[in-house]
């Protein structure tokens, strides 16, 4: 035994022979088992996604929007009210379904509204300003229904709801809360 790595005969060395260091080759990360990178393009693909469906979204009711101050039912409120600034009630009358305003439940007449109106403007003084707010618009079978917040400043601000109607293509306020 003592010759057995001493000895040239022997089949031994000196030093003796270990097997030489084995160490396992270092693998590389696959580029798909990063998840942690496959988040970040996910979310900031989503971020894009939801930001151009949002941009277009919006275009497409600022695009609705700029048509509804155009609409025959606006035009119609606008003209009441224009009337009434003017203090012309005739006018103003003519843009009302006589037939479905009602005053304490009875159908309002020419001459009730007209004395009703020069009242009102002379307890409250006469309009000095309004504008839209609230427009909703539908159309169901070639009729059409608006619904409009008046915001009317007299020597005060107050909100006058309308709804109006069109049948056989004329546009009639149906109801109004106020003056």
């Amino acid at each position: 035994m003592s010759n057995e790595y001493y000895s040239p005969q022997g089949g031994g060395s000196f030093p003796p022979l270990y097997p030489p260091s084995f160490s396992a080759p270092v693998a590389k990360k696959k580029w798909w088992k990063r998840w942690w990178v496959w988040l970040i393009i996910g979310l900031v693909g989503c971020l894009f996604a939801c930001s151009g469906s949002a941009f277009l979204v919006g275009k497409s009711l600022q695009d609705m929007m700029k048509d509804l101050p155009n609409s025959p039912a606006v035009k119609v409120a606008n003209s009441y009210y224009a009337a009434i600034e003017k203090q012309d009630y005739e006018q103003a009358y003519s843009f009302l379904d006589a037939q479905q305003v009602r005053i304490n439940g009875y159908p309002l007449t020419k001459e009730t509204y007209i004395k009703n109106a020069m009242v009102f403007d002379e307890e409250k003084e006469k309009i000095s300003s309004y504008s839209f707010s609230n427009i909703e618009i539908s159309n169901y079978n070639g009729e059409g229904s608006a619904k409009i917040i008046v915001s009317v400043t007299r020597v005060f601000t107050y909100p006058v709801h309308l709804q109006l109607l069109e049948e056989y293509g004329v546009w009639k306020i149906v109801s109004i809360d106020g003056i």
